[in-house]
């Protein structure tokens, strides 16, 4: 419980706490899914401008791919 009080008026009003609520397993794990499939969205002109003949795909990114992969679990 928090108290305020207003010294304009005197007064004390009491709040009541909200509850903290932390996210599930769950709903980390789909945070998670989340943002590492976006890194590949958006990385993944890079793999098809290397497969089309084009640029290498630098080393770095593709071991962030790597990473981020392994971070998505279906």
């Amino acid at each position: 419980m928090r108290k305020e009080y207003n010294l304009t008026t005197g007064q004390v009003t009491e709040y009541a706490d909200a509850p903290i609520t932390l996210p599930t397993p769950e709903q980390l794990q789909q945070t998670i899914n989340q943002e590492a499939l976006a890194y590949l969205s958006s990385t993944d002109w890079l793999l098809w401008r290397e497969l089309d003949g084009g640029t290498a795909m630098p080393t770095n990114i593709k071991q962030l791919r790597v990473e981020a992969r392994a971070k998505v679990v279906v």
